[in-house]
């Protein structure tokens, strides 16, 4: 009798064991079945997905597909991997079929459309990585809704709608991305309870409202990146309490008051960057607490007051910047102020000190202000002052209206000519339109965006020749066809306003020295400019990349590239009835061909920019961080930094033992020594046949570099001396031929 009953146990768990295998198979085929449903919506051109083949009913040979991990028992799929596999098509809601993943990887591919609600079935998933895809739409509700989700990526793609309030679901939540979408709305106080994660990082979209005020509650935050947004209000005072924050960035919102003090707290943090926001009030003595600080920006607020001594303990500050407020007194010198330079204090008016050459006035010599009784606005306060003023405005307001009126018949007849002159040029293109997108192309060319995206890989790694803060460069290699080089735009700007800023694009670029514009294509998710593609690069890594640079650039050869830049600005400034100011001139701007010959790009894009300044270390006018507003003498500013890197084979800024040397400093003050002689580049000495060109062509840079706008030379007379100083002409008749108008310029540079 006991025997049977073993016996009968026995059976049982057989049979269990037989229903159990037959359960965990039936499961499987489904995913299998997911996955080849998911296979086929999705285009592979690089033929990725070729193991993923339904032929086979083996258990194991599904589990040894491309991007597939399973259990250790191999009876279900636990991680799907496909990141940087150059596929396209949507995703669909079968992958929510996929009920035991914890892993779903899918970034650095071209996924459009909607995240599907069905991620919300995976209650097992503790990795969502979808960053640098093209899906579009809101985040999913579902998605805060799993339980066990650790990392959640979703930056570089093309995302709106708000961060839910749901999100303090996320109880397990680690990491947490979303950058550079168009997320907006406000912060959900909610998101404080996350008491265990570590990074967030919400910087480059268009969030909106205040700072949570419990985000000290966040205990476990080492990382909070919300830069480049639209907060506003001040910093919570509970931020003392993010002891293990190592990385603040709040750079570039709205964000306005004091600083709390309670910042002094933060003794871990090394990064503190809330640069270009309305703060005020003065710098806490309390960030002198901050003893792991190695970047300290506070520039582009309204500061006040003296700049505390305490701050020169931060002795492991190695960037700190505090320019553009209305900072006042001496800059300290002792301790770690030691070693910065006045790039870091520059731009308030009432610091005096040692790195800015600038004495500090003795009490004797401050005068003060007359008694309010006698004067008014700057007026002597009298009954005839008021008389005067009566006349004034009298006569000021008819002339005042007048000139209004023929500012207002000017600017008709300006519109008029800029109509027909986009008339003009949008005939001599073929259009291809449809709803979604439009691609234009210039006359002859052969090719779909479609295509010309084949060629270049699908974007892939291999064809990237170039990347900037704004967009990421292509290399597409047609067939029977030159090169062409594709700009993809990374900023998420409407079609409008990329269609606006093309077109006056093309209404300038058919000029010689400007980098040919081949066509340009716009959707809802990409944005994307063709140019011919420039075989040997750019002129900043011909002069500081190339270690032969300084033995075969010539003199010839450099006051060819000096004059043909000049002659692409001078022809933006005044071309086609429009000005177009460039407003990012630099040398990695100067493209070249096969002979060396250059190419000014990049001219008329800065309006694509979310940024109103572009500020690149070393080309950017002392003026433009205060007006925030680009002129020609902008551009002109730009380019004498250019003709200095060609002059002197020097860098624009550089570093030495993190110290930063300025290109411009440097050079003016051996000018303005005497020793302009000195900075030159040796090849130019030995190979310009006119012994004094190269210090007229340095006398013209020092002139362009002129700290007051006015002083500055135009592009068009900067032009008539770059040509006078050709080799292809002697000084006598260089000279004679110089038109009369540009007669005083020349005798300025010698």
């Amino acid at each position: 009798m006991r025997m049977l009953y073993v016996g009968l146990c026995v059976l049982s768990l057989c049979l269990c064991d037989i229903s159990l295998q037959r359960v965990s198979g039936q499961s499987l085929k489904s995913e299998v079945a997911a996955l080849l449903v998911l296979k086929a919506s999705w285009y592979d051109p690089f033929n990725r997905l070729s193991s993923w083949n339904s032929s086979s009913e083996s258990e194991i040979t599904v589990c040894d597909w491309r991007g597939i991990g399973c259990s250790t028992a191999n009876d279900s799929i636990v991680s799907l991997d496909l990141s940087y596999s150059s596929l396209q098509g949507p995703l669909l809601p079968s992958i929510g079929v996929l009920l035991n993943l914890r892993t779903l990887n899918l970034a650095y591919n071209q996924f459009y459309g909607n995240i599907p609600d069905d991620l919300g079935s995976l209650s097992k998933l503790k990795v969502l990585h979808l960053r640098h895809n093209l899906f579009n739409g809101t985040i999913p509700e579902s998605i805060f809704a799993l339980p066990s989700l650790q990392y959640l990526l979703l930056e570089s793609n093309s995302l709106t709608g708000s961060i839910s309030s749901a999100i303090s679901n996320l109880t397990n939540l680690i990491y947490f991305s979303f950058a550079t979408n168009a997320i907006s709305g406000v912060l959900p106080e909610s998101f404080t309870s996350l008491s265990k994660l570590v990074a967030f990082y919400g910087a480059d979209n268009q969030l909106v409202g205040g700072i949570p005020l419990h985000i000290g509650d966040l205990s476990s935050l080492g990382r909070l990146d919300l830069k480049r947004n639209h907060l506003s209000g001040g910093i919570p005072i509970s931020i003392g309490s993010l002891t293990k924050l190592t990385v603040l960035e709040l750079n570039e919102n709205e964000l306005s008051g004091w600083l709390p003090p309670e910042l002094g707290r933060l003794s871990n943090v090394s990064v503190l960057d809330l640069s270009s926001n309305r703060f005020n009030g003065s710098i806490p003595l309390e960030l002198s607490y901050m003893s792991s600080l190695e970047k300290l920006h506070l520039q582009q607020n309204n500061f006040s007051g003296s700049i505390d001594p305490l701050l020169g303990n931060l002795t492991r500050l190695r960037s700190l910047n505090l320019s553009y407020n209305n900072l006042s007194g001496e800059v300290p010198s002792d301790g770690v102020f030691a070693k910065f330079s006045a790039a870091s204090f520059e731009g308030n008016r009432f610091l005096c000190g040692r790195p800015l050459n600038v004495t500090c006035p003795s009490p004797q010599q401050v005068q003060l202000v007359p008694p309010p009784s006698t004067v008014v606005d700057g007026l002597p306060s009298t009954e005839g002052s008021g008389k005067k003023w009566k006349l004034i405005v009298g006569l000021l307001v008819p002339s005042l209206a007048l000139a209004l009126f023929v500012a207002f018949l000017i600017r008709r007849f300006r519109m008029k000519e800029i109509g027909e002159c986009r008339e003009k040029l949008t005939s001599e293109k073929s259009a291809q339109m449809s709803s979604s997108k439009l691609e234009m192309y210039t006359r002859g060319f052969k090719f779909s965006y479609e295509e010309i995206v084949s060629y270049a890989g699908y974007f892939d790694t291999a064809h990237v020749i170039g990347k900037g803060r704004f967009a990421t460069v292509y290399r597409s290699d047609l067939p029977g066809w030159t090169p062409i080089a594709v700009k993809v735009f990374k900023n998420h700007f409407s079609r409008e306003i990329f269609e606006k800023e093309v077109e006056g694009l093309e209404s300038v670029s058919h000029f010689d020295t400007l980098l040919p514009l081949q066509g340009y294509f716009s959707s809802q998710g990409e944005k994307a400019i063709m140019y011919d593609f420039m075989p040997k690069g750019n002129l900043y890594d011909l002069l500081h990349q190339d270690p032969h640079a300084n033995t075969k650039l010539d003199w010839s050869l450099r006051i060819k590239i000096a004059v043909a830049i000049a002659q692409a600005l001078a022809h933006l400034h005044k071309g086609c009835s429009i000005r177009v100011l460039h407003k990012d001139v630099k040398s990695t701007n100067i493209l070249l061909d096969d002979n060396l010959s250059p190419f000014l790009a990049d001219y008329g894009l800065i309006g694509l920019v979310s940024k109103p300044v572009v500020e690149t270390p070393g080309y950017m006018p002392p003026e433009l961080k205060i007006t925030r507003k680009y002129t020609e003498k902008t551009d002109v500013y730009s380019f004498g930094v250019i003709l200095m890197e060609l002059l002197t084979g020097k860098k624009p800024v550089s570093y030495v033992n993190d110290q930063q040397l300025n290109l411009v400093t440097w050079a003016l003050r051996l000018h303005k020594d005497g020793r302009g002689r000195e900075i030159l580049c040796g090849i130019l000495l030995k190979s310009c046949p006119y012994v004094d060109y190269p210090e007229r062509a340095l006398n013209l840079a020092v002139l362009c570099l002129n700290e007051l706008p006015a002083q500055r030379p135009t592009m068009s007379e900067t032009v008539s001396v770059l040509e006078s100083l050709s080799t292809m002409s002697s000084p006598m008749r260089s000279s004679a031929s110089a038109s009369e108008q540009y007669k005083p310029l020349l005798k300025r540079v010698g």
